[in-house]
């Protein structure tokens, strides 16, 4: 692991595959459309490198983040010296999804495996024997870990309505918090065109 700075340091936030695209999120039929994505996001993500980012925190939550990884794994592609790291809230994160397909148990192994460094939020804290309001803080505390390491911060989100409070989910009460802090903000839509809802 390389000592990189907060100032050489970008997060990802954004939302589950269902907040990506409604209509069967989960299947084969979107591969090619998370791909695309993660292109997308990749092209950013030279932009940033160029401007000395050189460690990038994704979540490693289904959806965005995972996208987001993928965009970072194709940035290595050229620039070998950077590195992908990845925050999680607890362990065992994935327990609640599928064993194989998209977004699933094998596909987030393979993601730790390929991470540069794993970094666990709360080690001691058990998803099974907590209440959902409990997991759902801990993934919100996740995404302060990541932004509170980080100098610029790339969200996926269609419009501008994460902005307003009675917005709610993870996503938008993210960008809010790193908006009141120095963070450079990055929020695009970065679905291909022409499957957007």
């Amino acid at each position: 692991m390389r000592n990189y700075t907060i100032e050489q340091t970008a997060c990802f936030t954004g939302g589950r595959p269902k907040s990506l695209y409604e209509d069967k999120p989960y299947s084969n039929n979107h591969k090619q459309d998370y791909l695309a994505m993660a292109y997308n996001v990749a092209e950013l993500l030279e932009t940033l490198y160029q401007n000395g980012i050189r460690r990038f925190i994704s979540g490693g939550a289904q959806g965005f983040d995972s996208i987001a990884f993928s965009a970072v794994q194709i940035l290595k592609r050229s620039h070998p010296d950077v590195e992908n790291v990845i925050y999680i809230p607890f362990n065992h994160q994935d327990s609640r999804w599928a064993e194989t397909g998209l977004f699933s148990k094998q596909s987030y192994r393979k993601m730790l495996n390929l991470a540069d460094n794993v970094v666990v939020c709360d080690a001691a804290f058990d998803p099974a024997t907590e209440p959902f309001g409990k997991v759902v803080y801990k993934l919100m505390e996740r995404n302060k870990h990541m932004v509170n390491d980080s100098f610029v911060v790339v969200g996926q989100y269609p419009d501008t309505s994460w902005t307003m409070s009675s917005t709610k989910g993870g996503t938008a009460n993210c960008l809010r918090y790193a908006a009141g802090t120095n963070c450079q903000l990055y929020v695009r839509d970065f679905r291909p065109q022409f499957h957007k809802k």
